[in-house]
C-alpha cells in the first residue's frame, strides 16, 4: 500500500553515521500473537490486550519514494513531526552506574526499583535539567526499564498486558486539534538500540480512514479506532526508527499511533521520558536520513 504524506521525520543526530539502518517499514498491520515471548528473559513473556494491533513483519528498508514520504510530511511543526537527536555525552555518562548495575539484576521489578531509587537521583536530575532546558513547561516525567526482545513495550497498568500500537491521551484534545497538544521526548540511556514505531499519519487522518468519513467535528477517540483503521487499511505500513544509546526521539504522542520496541535487544532497555513542549531540531546539512532498498 502507498504511504500517505502525514507526520514528518527529522534525523538531527550528530554522531557519525552508523552502518545500521535508521528507518524500516512493516508489511502492514495485524493482530498480535497470543503473547510476546522473550528468549533471553522467558519469565517476562507478556500477554496482549484482546483488541491489540501490532506491526506485521517482516521489517524492510523503505524505497526511495517511501522514505521521501516519511521524511517530507505535511508539516514540520512539533505536533506533526517526529525527530531523532543526539544527547550530550555528559548526560549519557551520568547513567554509567545505572547501566552497570542493571546488568547485574535479573528481575524486572527489581531493576525498575533500582533506577528509580536514591543512588540515581543525581543522574535523573541531569536528565530532568536537559529536558527542562528544551521545553517551556513539563507535565510528566519518569525513568523506566524494559526487558530486551519485546516487539511492543507499553503495558496497561491495570491488566498487566501489552497494549500494542496506541495513541496517548494526556490532554484529551479534540481530534482536529490534536496537533496542538504537547509532545514527548524519550532518551535512550541503556546499552542497546531501542526502537520507536509509529503510523506516519496524524490521528485525525487515522479517524477519517478508519471511519470512511471526513467530518472531524463528530470525531471521537474510541478504544476501537485502530482496530477499525486496521480492518480498512491492513496493508498500511508502520514506520520503525532506530534510537541508539545516547540518542532520543521527540514525538507528538497524543497525535499519532505509536509504541516502543526492544526487539532484537539483549540488554535492559533504560529510558527517561518527559511530556512537554519540545521544539524540533534542525537536520544537519548533508545528513543522510536512511538507507533505501
Amino acid at each position: 500500500m502507498v504511504l500517505e504524506r502525514g507526520i514528518s521525520f527529522v534525523d538531527a543526530t550528530t554522531s557519525p553515521r552508523s552502518e545500521k539502518p535508521r528507518v524500516w517499514i512493516s508489511s502492514g498491520l495485524a493482530a498480535p500473537p497470543y503473547a510476546s515471548t522473550l528468549s533471553c528473559h522467558p519469565r517476562h513473556a507478556l500477554l496482549y490486550e484482546d483488541n491489540a494491533v501490532v506491526a506485521r513483519e517482516p521489517w524492510v528498508l523503505p524505497s526511495a519514494s517511501e522514505l521521501d514520504t516519511i521524511v517530507n510530511g505535511v508539516s514540520a511543526a512539533p505536533g506533526c513531526c517526529v525527530a531523532v537527536l543526539s544527547l550530550s555525552s555528559d548526560l549519557y555518562d551520568e547513567f554509567d552506574a545505572a547501566r552497570s548495575m542493571a546488568e547485574m539484576l535479573s528481575d524486572w521489578d527489581e531493576v525498575n526499583r533500582y533506577v528509580s531509587g536514591q543512588p540515581l537521583q543525581r543522574a535523573i536530575e541531569c536528565a530532568t535539567e536537559h529536558a527542562e532546558s528544551g521545553s517551556s513547561q513539563i507535565w510528566q516525567m519518569g525513568i523506566r526499564v524494559n526487558p530486551p526482545g519485546l516487539p511492543n513495550v507499553t503495558v496497561d497498568n491495570k491488566t498487566g498486558r501489552l497494549v500494542g500500537l496506541h495513541c496517548d491521551n494526556w490532554f484529551g484534545a479534540q481530534m482536529k486539534a490534536r496537533d496542538g497538544s504537547p509532545n514527548r521526548i524519550a532518551m535512550n540511556l541503556g546499552n542497546g538500540d531501542r526502537y520507536f514505531t509509529y503510523i506516519n499519519l496524524p490521528l485525525s487522518r487515522i479517524w477519517q480512514l478508519g471511519n470512511d468519513a471526513t467530518d472531524l467535528s463528530v470525531a471521537r477517540l474510541t478504544g476501537d479506532l485502530l482496530v477499525r483503521f486496521a480492518e480498512r487499511m491492513p496493508a498500511y505500513p508502520v514506520v520503525r526508527l532506530r534510537i541508539s544509546p545516547g540518542e532520543a526521539y521527540i514525538a507528538p504522542t497524543d497525535n499519532l499511533i505509536h509504541d516502543g520496541s526492544t526487539q532484537a535487544g539483549y540488554e535492559w532497555d533504560i529510558y527517561f521520558t518527559v511530556v512537554g513542549r519540545f521544539g524540533i531540531p534542525m537536520q544537519r546539512p548533508g545528513q543522510a536520513v536512511g538507507e533505501t532498498r
